[in-house]
């Protein structure tokens, strides 16, 4: 099966600190991953090097077949990989509606309001409160609006949910859901990955969600210092 994302020895230092040490992983177009292990082992690390957050000091990052290793993040945005991270980075002063169109700054106009049409035909309560304050929001309804962001930065329409996305890293958020918010995110995440043979990827320590998922990537923190990886493939 086609890979996505490949990635090589990737270390990441943060000054004398090493985070990441040798990580190793393969993610094929079409699956839903999810990442485990404790806090500070670096699974948020991992993301924002591969989107281009955080540099890297060594290694490889291959995405769709092209070296992004240490490239602006907004290039990396704009081929198709968009994050949702932890923390759910609401604006203040924003409606909801406001906050997703954010999401799609760097398309036009005529797309932004495709996406958001599609957005809210899969999260129905972001439409409900669309001219609501962002941070009025639930804490289920606000993990819904950041994963709508993410998404807004899609710039091609596909067949069955409307929306482009090659890659589409979640970090941490899914341990406070509810059921049924949680069912609405995973069924929005597995249509998505689905859809086109495009890839989701999400990172997680919540073990609840291995039944929901294709694989599992365990990000170890090692006794000489940084982290490795481990696939386990379900």
């Amino acid at each position: 099966m086609e890979n996505i994302l490949e990635v090589r020895d990737l270390v990441v230092d943060y000054g004398i600190i090493r985070a990441l040490k040798g990580i190793d992983l393969d993610i094929p177009k079409g699956k839903v991953v999810i990442v485990l292990g404790a806090n500070g082992a670096g699974k948020t690390t991992m993301m924002r090097t591969i989107s281009g957050v955080v540099k890297s000091a060594s290694g490889s990052i291959k995405y769709d077949g092209k070296e992004i290793r240490n490239k602006p993040a907004y290039a990396i945005a704009k081929m198709g990989l968009s994050q949702s991270p932890e923390g759910r980075l609401i604006l203040n002063g924003l409606t909801t509606e406001d906050n997703l169109r954010i999401g799609g700054y760097t398309l036009k106009s005529s797309q932004v309001n495709k996406n958001m049409e599609r957005v809210f035909e899969m999260f129905p309560i972001l439409k409900e409160r669309r001219s609501q304050q962002a941070t009025t929001l639930s804490g289920g309804e606000s993990f819904l609006a950041s994963l709508a962001l993410a998404l807004g930065l899609s710039d091609e329409v596909q067949m069955s949910t409307g929306i482009h996305l090659d890659t589409l890293f979640v970090d941490e958020g899914f341990g406070s859901l509810d059921e049924e918010t949680l069912d609405q995110a995973m069924k929005a995440i597995q249509t998505l990955a689905e859809d086109g043979g495009r890839i989701v990827g999400i990172i997680s320590h919540v073990t609840e969600l291995q039944n929901r998922i294709d694989r599992q990537l365990l990000v170890r923190k090692m006794k000489s210092g940084g982290s490795t990886a481990t696939i386990n493939i379900l």
